[in-house]
């Protein structure tokens, strides 16, 4: 396949994690320096799942250059959390199985969501360009519905399967890990495995030239799935409790 997606991936996660460890709060491991990773890997790891699927070598099966492309945003990963590690280091940080937890928590499940809808962007589309604007779109609206959210009701925080776990206007450096955190992040995973079902179903039916050119439908009921899943409450419990009161706080 061409290696030039993978290389303007390479490039784009060293500038990017260069450039966030010279910030403060964002250059060391933790929630803030996970959730902009997750935020960069929605883009990554769907183009690289389009890039892989859409280019693989000649009898490959789709589902198996999706997994290529998903090992390689985890290799990405893996690399930006040594560098942030290092970063750490320098920096004197302590308590470091903590603050890479987020890393778990955040980008993993965000790479395994945005490889599968790269997937399925890749099988429906009918050419390179439409489906990396398709996918961008589905960021972009993604990020959009929550920055509404945000807007319109001081939350502490909203979840969203693809991004990850926003702070709203209320936000406070306090932050916990809880149940509604791992909820989410497992609806992601839940949701890739949908996905990624849907895309092999929806790519056989396309071989046999039983599908109708519907992709606008199909992304629109998707995403409908996905946005359904974010959750505008922020983290307060049913009676009114401040986040994770009563939970173990995250230590940096």
């Amino acid at each position: 396949m061409n290696r030039r997606p993978l290389v303007a991936a390479i490039v784009v996660a060293a500038v990017f994690t260069a450039v966030q460890t010279a910030l403060p709060l964002f250059g060391v491991p933790g929630y803030e320096a996970a959730e902009l990773q997750a935020i960069l890997f929605a883009f990554l790891a769907g183009h690289l799942a389009i890039a892989f699927v859409g280019r693989r070598d000649d009898g490959e099966e789709p589902l198996h250059a999706a997994a290529r492309s998903s090992a390689v945003s985890f290799a990405l990963l893996a690399g930006v959390c040594a560098v942030m590690l290092a970063s750490a280091m320098v920096r004197g940080e302590r308590d470091l199985a903590w603050s890479f937890a987020w890393f778990l928590v955040l980008p993993v499940p965000t790479i395994l969501l945005a490889s599968a809808w790269g997937f399925l962007v890749a099988v429906i589309a009918s050419s390179p360009r439409k489906r990396h604007i398709a996918y961008a779109l589905i960021v972009i609206a993604h990020f959009a519905y929550e920055i509404m959210l945000i807007w319109k009701q001081p939350v502490t925080f909203s979840f969203n399967v693809l991004l990850g776990y926003f702070p709203g206007p209320v936000y406070d450096r306090a932050v916990y890990f809880t149940d509604a955190v791992f909820s989410s992040r497992a609806q992601a995973v839940l949701l890739a495995i949908f996905l990624t079902g849907f895309s092999l179903i929806t790519g056989r039916r396309r071989r046999d030239r039983r599908s109708a050119n519907v992709l606008p439908l199909q992304l629109a009921a998707l995403s409908a799935i996905g946005f359904g899943r974010a959750r505008a409450d922020g983290l307060r419990d049913r009676n009114g409790n401040a986040p994770g009161k009563n939970r173990k706080r995250t230590r940096r």
